[in-house]
C-alpha cells in the first residue's frame, strides 16, 4: 500500500516536470539570427537584450517597432510591437521571425511575449508551480503514511504462527493428553484393547539446543536437521544427521523405541548404537552426533 502511495507521487511529480520541462524553449542569439535567418523564418524564437532604438508607428501611438541587442555581436535586431518598451531596458523577447516586405533578408520579429531579463519567463513561472503543487502533494501523503496505525495485531499473530514447536520444560502434569478407549477386537475374540496415546518428552541436556524439551505426541516421531525430510524434532547441531533416528510408539503395549537411521554418526542409547530398535523405558540417555537428549514417558 505504502509503495503504491509513493509510485503514485512520483507520478504526479514526473506528469508535472514533463510538460514544464518540455515548454523551456532555448535562447537564441541575435548573431545567429542575423547570420542565417532562413533558418528561422515563420518560427518562434526567444532572445534577451537592451532596446536601443524605438520607433511608433503611427506616431503618437504605443505601436511600432524597437531594436534589441544582445552580447552575440554588435548588430541589432528589430522587433514589432504592439506596446513599445523604454529605451536601455533589458527584455527577454518571444515571436515569431518574419522577412521584411520590401527586404526580404532582413529579419523582423513579431512580438508575442516581452517580459523583464530578471523576471520569471511564464514557462519557468509554470514550472515553479508545477514543483510546488508537487511538494505539496508528497507532503501529505508522508503525513498520512506517518500517521497511518501500524497493524500490531496481525504482526503478533504471524509471529505466533512462526514459533518453533520446541519449548521451556514445563510442570509434568501440564497437557498430558488423555487415555482413549478404542474398542477393537483381537483377533482370538478376547476382550477389547485399549489404544493408548503416545505422551513422552525429549529433554536436550547437551549440545546447541541445549534447554529445549520436545513433546512426543505421535506414534513415529522423526529425528533430524532441518532438510528435505520432515523431521518432527529438529535439532541445529550440524553433527547431527538430517535423517538421523525415528522415535516408535506402540499404542497397544504403550512402549517405545528408537531405531539408527544415520551411517555417519549413529545413534546410541546409553551408549550403545541403535542398529536396531531399542525399546525405552525411561531415563534413557540418547546420544546423536555432539547432542544428549534424556527419554521421560509422562
Amino acid at each position: 500500500m505504502k509503495k503504491s502511495i509513493l509510485h503514485a507521487g512520483m507520478a504526479l511529480l514526473f506528469m508535472a516536470l514533463v510538460p514544464n520541462i518540455s515548454a523551456q524553449a532555448k535562447e537564441d542569439l541575435i548573431n545567429d539570427i542575423l547570420i542565417n535567418p532562413a533558418r528561422y523564418w515563420n518560427m518562434q524564437v526567444i532572445v534577451v537584450g537592451e532596446v536601443q532604438n524605438v520607433t511608433a508607428d503611427p506616431e503618437g501611438t504605443t505601436r511600432g517597432t524597437y531594436t534589441l541587442l544582445d552580447d552575440s555581436c554588435p548588430n541589432t535586431i528589430t522587433i514589432r510591437t504592439k506596446d513599445l518598451p523604454p529605451v536601455g531596458r533589458a527584455f527577454r523577447v518571444t515571436g515569431t521571425l518574419l522577412p521584411v516586405a520590401d527586404r526580404a533578408n532582413v529579419p523582423i520579429i513579431r512580438e508575442s511575449e516581452r517580459t523583464d531579463a530578471s523576471e520569471f519567463s511564464a514557462s519557468t513561472r509554470n514550472l515553479l508551480l508545477g514543483l510546488g503543487a508537487v511538494l505539496v502533494i508528497l507532503i501529505v501523503i508522508f503525513v498520512f503514511l506517518l500517521l497511518k496505525p501500524k497493524k500490531t495485531v496481525s504482526q503478533s499473530r504471524s509471529e505466533a504462527g512462526s514459533k518453533p514447536e520446541a519449548r521451556q520444560e514445563k510442570p509434568k502434569n501440564e497437557g498430558i493428553l488423555p487415555t482413549v478407549a478404542v474398542p477393537m477386537p483381537t483377533p482370538q475374540g478376547g476382550e477389547t484393547q485399549l489404544l493408548l496415546n503416545p505422551n513422552a518428552e525429549l529433554l536436550v541436556e547437551q549440545g546447541n539446543d541445549k534447554g529445549l524439551v520436545f513433546t512426543i505426541n505421535k506414534n513415529i516421531s522423526l529425528i533430524g536437521r532441518s532438510g528435505t525430510r520432515l523431521n518432527d524434532i529438529v535439532l541445529t547441531d550440524n553433527t547431527v544427521s538430517k535423517e538421523q533416528a525415528a522415535l516408535h510408539f506402540d499404542p497397544i503395549s504403550g512402549r517405545y523405541s528408537i531405531v539408527n537411521e544415520s551411517a555417519k554418526n549413529p545413534t546410541k542409547v546409553n551408549g550403545v548404537i541403535a542398529s536396531q530398535p531399542v525399546f525405552l523405558k525411561g531415563g534413557e540417555s540418547i546420544e546423536m552426533g555432539k547432542t544428549t537428549l534424556r527419554f521421560k514417558p509422562l
